[in-house]
């Protein structure tokens, strides 16, 4: 829960009044007001407004109700404690001040989807659906919106699990996107080379905009075990637990979101760094 300052900063940003105005308001009445009065004011703040605000600066200590006084709601009499006003009013007056910038940071352009892996035989989630995106449909969503480039980082890869998406990923090398793919094991005979062989041909795609790395181990641990992808300089992301097997779009519960705007820019600069300490296999 916020605190009172925050509430009162967000109520005066809701209503366009500043902090500053409230105190202005109190300063034309003596320590002891009638409600009625603060409502028939001439400042600027509306009835509704006042209502809120009143309740939270009798939560915060700076209103009190006058004892023995008991009268219908709008009579009543309120002690009015300017030192804790005060107080209270400055710490709301330094949020209000800040919230043009903590909006502008924190854009609606930044918008997000979950995505999740539900298996069929859990029908008690599937309604789930009606909020999450399917993870395999994003991922082919997302390949078939790329425009210059798509990064892939997934440790684990099959043959069931890649063809799931394969048809948008080729779409996407036809169209001339540039396709990184980071992960393990990509020797012969290992379950991740044969999955890329048996869907790209062999040898793998020979195509300039195709691009194929492998993570380096350090201490017996792979150093990449990031499920993440990322196009056209994240302009989109998905970060979740699904790697490209069969288990993870049909059989088992996986969880992510798919992540649209500036807070999801950073993610195409890490990804970046994790290629530079990787193995360039193809081309």
């Amino acid at each position: 829960m916020p605190n009172k300052a925050t509430e009162i900063a967000l109520l005066c940003d809701e209503a366009k009044i500043d902090p500053d105005d409230i105190l202005n308001c109190f300063a034309c009445f003596k320590e002891t007001i009638k409600l009625v009065d603060i409502f028939e004011s001439k400042s600027e703040i509306r009835y509704e407004s006042w209502k809120d605000l009143i309740a939270i600066l009798e939560i915060g200590g700076a209103l009190k109700e006058v004892e023995g006084t008991e009268k219908p709601p709008e009579e009543r009499l309120l002690h009015f404690d300017s030192e804790k006003a005060q107080e209270l009013l400055k710490e709301a007056k330094i949020i209000f001040s800040a919230l043009p910038d903590l909006k502008k940071q924190y854009h609606k352009d930044t918008q997000y989807r979950i995505a999740a892996t539900i298996p069929s035989r859990l029908d008690n989630l599937l309604r789930f659906f009606n909020a999450f995106e399917n993870t395999p449909f994003g991922i082919r969503r997302m390949a078939s919106e790329a425009e210059r480039k798509l990064y892939i980082l997934v440790p684990f890869i099959d043959y069931d699990g890649l063809n799931e998406v394969s048809q948008s990923l080729k779409g996407a090398l036809d169209r001339g996107v540039s396709i990184n793919i980071l992960t393990r094991n990509l020797t012969e005979g290992h379950q991740n080379y044969d999955a890329l062989v048996r869907i790209f041909g062999d040898p793998i795609l020979p195509k300039e905009n195709f691009h194929l790395y492998e993570t380096v181990s350090e201490d017996g641990l792979s150093l990449s075990h990031a499920k993440v992808l990322s196009r056209d300089n994240g302009k989109e992301v998905y970060i979740g637990s699904a790697n490209f097997t069969r288990a993870s779009m049909e059989k088992t519960i996986e969880v992510g979101v798919f992540l649209r705007g500036r807070q999801a820019e950073p993610i195409d600069g890490f990804i970046q760094l994790v290629l530079s300490h990787s193995i360039q296999r193809w081309p």
